[in-house]
């Protein structure tokens, strides 16, 4: 800060300080709905589900949270995955998810993120050369 513009700086810090805290208290919201969606999905209430996933991906797309937007898509994807039929538009938008988090997690080198996301598009594309 500038010499005698005290006043601003802490302003400034303060200000930041709480944008700092509103975009943490926005991850933990976000993140909340992931695991909402996560929970409705497995007690067999999918609409529901689909609602919380896609708010989640909705703000960790628009705060640019790249890694949990793809965790997002990891949990939605899978979800999607289980409760349809290949072929099913429910189902290729499934591993469209798995593939995008994939290259997410690739990007930010999040390795156990991949190896988690590698083994189910293994044994979906396993799976698609069955049948």
């Amino acid at each position: 800060f500038l010499p005698g513009d005290v006043e601003r700086a802490r302003h400034m810090a303060l200000r930041s300080m709480e944008d700092a805290q509103e975009h943490e208290l926005t991850r933990a919201l976000a993140r909340s709905q992931r695991l909402l969606g996560r929970i409705l999905a497995a007690s067999g209430h999918p609409a529901g589900a689909d609602v919380y996933f896609e708010k989640a991906l909705g703000i960790f797309s628009r705060h640019e949270m790249r890694l949990d937007y793809a965790r997002a898509l990891n949990g939605y994807g899978v979800t999607l995955l289980q409760r349809s039929v290949r072929g099913e538009p429910a189902f290729t938008r499934g591993l469209a998810y798995l593939q995008e988090a994939h290259t997410i997690f690739v990007a930010c080198k999040a390795t156990i993120d991949i190896t988690w996301v590698e083994r189910i598009l293994n044994h979906y594309n396993y799976e698609n050369a069955r049948v």
